[in-house]
């Protein structure tokens, strides 16, 4: 750390004492005696920068709850954090199947096993523990502190680290100090069912040079959406069977059970030395589904086979803390592996097409029949499994912090594979209307993707005079990517590839990694590559101790890929430049703490998904995008009993070239589209959104107020606080025919109660989340083509839940 008299060096340029003096004045007047108190804000320690430093600090624009936040806040997972970031926002579709988004940066087309890298980063301590797709949902407990840094990230975290990264960082061992404890808690949904939850960590010294800390949790989220059935039965038009779920009716069926641990090891091998390795184990079963279909009113769907998700995972982490000379060395080394299985019902997309085309059945409705050309029921439904690995090491050293140069640089290697098998079933199916070799399989996705990072990284420091400090950073990498497999209908494209000229040859023989003979063949054999830089400049100027100035100049990479279907080309890498004015301030004898940016994001080259030919979704380097915006968090401690918090993120982000369905270097949605087939003639063209058309997924405003009222009680220490979120109105979707035909996600207002009581080391606590009941919806979707799927359904937040807590330390 910096030494007291350097920082004191640093902090107090003569020129700007008399102006920092009488705004501290002017807050200290406002807070009348309380800025006499001795109390006052607690610091936050970060890492944002691959070092320890007050947030204060860190000339980042960086949102941070610590451990007594995320209790106090009663945080669990990541439904629950994400609230209160408000740089934050993501598109779920239920737990672990979430993806995330920071400043308005998304066009709302990310998710696909075969295309865009996520935008956001995701780290577990020191490791990436970021999947191809879905955001892993670590559980919250025994954690120290969640950070969210906003804008590229790319110099020090580098690729999917484009827009933002968010890290959660747990608590470590303690050498020389036992100390335990346990969490009960018991839920109950408004008209729901209930829940509960059982969590516990012990940290136990082995000698004087090593601990162990051990984590343990389980817990039932309760289900509040009902399984029904409509009246009247819906009708296949084609073959006249009825849609009946009768089997399957039942009250609260999205019910989540999660389960996991972790364990880590702290060595001090001397006094310079230290090893700590930590494994971390999770589960997580969702039952049923997490929307509603507003025609059949509030927290009710009709789902027609069993929906479920099932999310294991594991992650074996080492970390070496060392010095050479005056240098620190850190390695970090991980490995993830992740299992995903779960099945969905897809029959709304069997009777929306069975109902457009009615009238032409040899379409799609007379596709449905059995073996002795019967019809069937054409309800399909998926059947899922996704198989993670994720391995990295990354050696960085860096320089001691308290020198007028200080500099950290290092190297990183990753390499991550996804082998993803989505079959989309109609039991019954006649075989040779099914994928060959698999019966009652419609279509078949089966690829093994593989993703390959390598990147040299350096970040430099450097201090003019005593108020000013200038940073460069760069990050040289590069990149490959790889997928094979199957995807296809029915036997023709079991035994076909490509079209035209490609047409009638042979598939090679296909395999799914660890899993052989899921898919009959191979149709898709495609790789890219390729390499950059990015790079970052800071200027920082300290008015004081307590107050600072930043400008920050970044950019930001993903990697380009590949698609699926063989006959379109790979896309390439998007850009993120990245224009911010900063603040870190603190007031009032530390008891006030505002901190700000005002940015300006170029969104270049930008990957879209769009609909390929035969509707087959492919990703290409579709427009350009910017975003303006202004980010702010206050902290107030008003007196020894009463703190106040707020932030807010307001988000300007539109498209500023046309898109359109086939895309060109002019973004003219008049110039034709390539031909299907080599010989064929030129495809229409049209305008997916104008230039001008704001960006979907992300609100424009959203903010969070904390209010926190500490007292004694009798004999008890006492606690009341309110929270309310905010977010305005959200577009679901960048298309701007689907965007209104799905419809637009209305702005929604939740606020949180708790009142607890504690004495000794123990706690208890009463709260309610969502006290007004306001289903709002945080995502809003069709399960099709929204022109074909007319019914849009909707993801809700979680209805009012009433809690108890109760916690003992030891």
């Amino acid at each position: 750390m910096v030494d007291k008299a350097t920082a004191q060096r640093r902090a107090h340029p003569p020129a700007m004492q008399p102006l920092a003096l009488a705004i501290t004045g002017i807050l200290a007047a406002h807070s009348g005696a309380a800025a006499e108190s001795s109390g006052g804000l607690e610091e936050i320690i970060v890492t944002a920068q691959k070092r320890s430093e007050n947030l204060q600090d860190v000339p980042i624009s960086i949102q941070a709850l610590d451990m007594r936040t995320l209790q106090q806040l009663s945080v669990n997972n990541f439904d629950s954090y994400a609230r209160f970031l408000p740089s934050l926002s993501f598109q779920t579709f239920g737990p672990g199947q979430s993806q995330l988004y920071v400043r308005g940066v998304t066009n709302g087309g990310d998710g696909l096993s075969v295309g865009s890298a996520p935008l956001v980063g995701l780290y577990l301590d020191e490791q990436p523990v970021t999947t191809i797709y879905n955001n892993l949902d670590v559980y919250i407990y025994d954690v120290e502190r969640v950070e969210a840094l906003s804008g590229p990230q790319g110099t020090l975290f580098g690729a999917s680290s484009m827009a933002g990264t968010l890290r959660i960082i747990t608590n470590k061992p303690q050498i020389g100090k036992f100390e335990a404890g346990y969490d009960l808690g018991v839920t109950q949904v408004d008209s729901g069912d209930a829940g509960g939850s059982v969590e516990g960590f012990v940290n136990l010294p082995l000698t004087d040079k090593a601990a162990v800390r051990l984590v343990g949790y389980t817990r039932t989220d309760p289900g509040y959406i009902d399984n029904v059935t409509p009246d009247p039965l819906l009708v296949f038009p084609t073959s006249g069977i009825a849609r009946d779920n009768a089997d399957l009716r039942e009250k609260n069926f999205n019910e989540v059970q999660t389960t996991g641990a972790r364990a880590a090891l702290k060595v001090d091998l001397n006094d310079n030395w230290t090893v700590t390795p930590a494994v971390t184990w999770q589960t997580q079963d969702a039952d049923g589904f997490f929307a509603e279909d507003p025609a059949l009113g509030g927290r009710r769907i009709a789902r027609y086979s069993r929906d479920y998700n099932e999310d294991r995972w594991y992650q074996a982490a080492l970390t070496v803390q060392g010095k050479i000379g005056n240098f620190d060395l850190v390695y970090s080394g991980g490995y993830l592996d992740r299992t995903i299985e779960n099945s969905y019902d897809y029959s709304d997309y069997s009777y929306f097409y069975d109902a457009l085309y009615a009238d032409s059945p040899d379409y799609f409705g007379n596709y449905f029949v059995d073996n002795s050309g019967e019809y069937i029921d054409p309800s399909q439904y998926t059947v899922n499994r996704s198989d993670f690995t994720k391995q990295t090491h990354e050696i960085r050293l860096s320089s001691p912090l308290d020198a007028k140069v200080r500099w950290v640089a290092g190297l990183f290697w990753q390499r991550q594979t996804d082998d993803n098998y989505n079959a989309y079933t109609v039991d019954g199916l006649a075989d040779d209307r099914s994928v060959t070799g698999k019966p009652g399989v419609n279509y078949l996705n089966s690829t093994t993707r593989v993703d390959v990072d390598r990147a040299l990284f350096a970040d430099v420091a450097f201090d003019l005079g005593e108020a000013w400090t200038v940073t460069l950073g760069g990050r040289a990498f590069d990149y490959d990517s790889s997928v094979v497999g199957f995807f296809g209908f029915g036997p023709y494209y079991s035994n076909r590839v490509g079209e035209g000229e490609n047409s009638g040859a042979p598939c090679s023989p296909g395999s799914i990694g660890r899993k052989p003979a899921l898919r009959p063949c191979n149709n898709v054999d495609s790789d890219t590559d390729g390499s950059d830089f990015t790079g970052r400049v800071n200027v920082t100027y300290r008015i004081d101790a307590e107050r600072m100035l930043y400008a920050t100049y970044s950019t930001g990479f993903r990697p380009g890929g590949v698609n699926r279907n063989p006959v379109r080309p790979p896309y390439g890498p998007d850009q993120l430049e990245n224009y911010e004015a900063g603040w870190k301030t603190g007031w009032a004898a530390g008891r006030v703490r505002w901190n700000g940016a005002v940015f300006f994001e170029k969104w270049d080259d930008a990957q879209f998904g769009v609909a390929g030919p035969n509707n087959i979704t492919e990703t290409v380097n579709a427009g350009r995008a910017e975003v303006k915006g202004i980010e702010s968090d206050v902290q107030w401690a008003v007196d020894d009993h009463l703190t106040l918090s707020a932030s807010a993120t307001y988000l300007n982000a539109e498209l500023k070239t046309n898109s359109c369905q086939y895309v060109n270097p002019q973004f003219d949605c008049s110039i034709p589209g390539p031909p299907a087939t080599p010989d064929g003639d030129p495809q229409e063209n049209f305008t997916l959104a104008p230039a001008g058309s704001r960006l979907p997924v992300s609100p424009e405003l959203k903010m969070n107020a904390i209010a926190r009222y500490e007292f004694k009680a009798g004999s008890y220490d006492a606690f009341a606080q309110g929270a309310v979120v905010y977010q305005s109105d959200v577009i679901p979707a960048l298309p701007v025919d689907d965007a209104a035909l799905i419809g637009t996600q209305p702005s929604y207002t939740t606020a949180d109660l708790s009142f607890g009581l504690s004495s000794g080391n123990w706690a208890a606590e009463l709260y309610v989340e969502n006290v007004m009941d306001e289903l709002g919806e945080a995502t809003r979707y069709t399960p099709c083509t929204p022109s074909v799927c007319t019914s849009p359904i909707v993801i809700i937040v979680q209805p009012r839940t009433f809690g108890l807590k109760f916690r003992q330390r030891f």
